[in-house]
């Protein structure tokens, strides 16, 4: 009850501001995948040829890692 009338409480401020605040946090979403995005394409430029097989791996390990996380816990 306490938390259904706080949120009744609430909606007024939230219903006013939600379309700025979808915006803010899709801009932080974005920024932040736009951010990584582009270190990938520069560290896969500068070092693809010579780290592709290590990374292939490296992601066959951490995948087979979570699984047994996953199975274990």
């Amino acid at each position: 009850m306490l938390g259904y009338f706080g949120g009744k409480g609430v909606f007024g401020w939230v219903e006013a501001y939600a379309p700025w605040l979808a915006f803010v946090l899709l801009l932080l979403i974005g920024g932040t995948t736009f951010v990584f995005s582009a270190i990938g394409v520069f560290v896969g430029a500068r070092c693809g040829t010579w780290l592709e097989s290590k990374a292939e791996f490296l992601g066959g390990v951490v995948l087979i890692l979570i699984g047994f996380k996953v199975l274990l816990f």
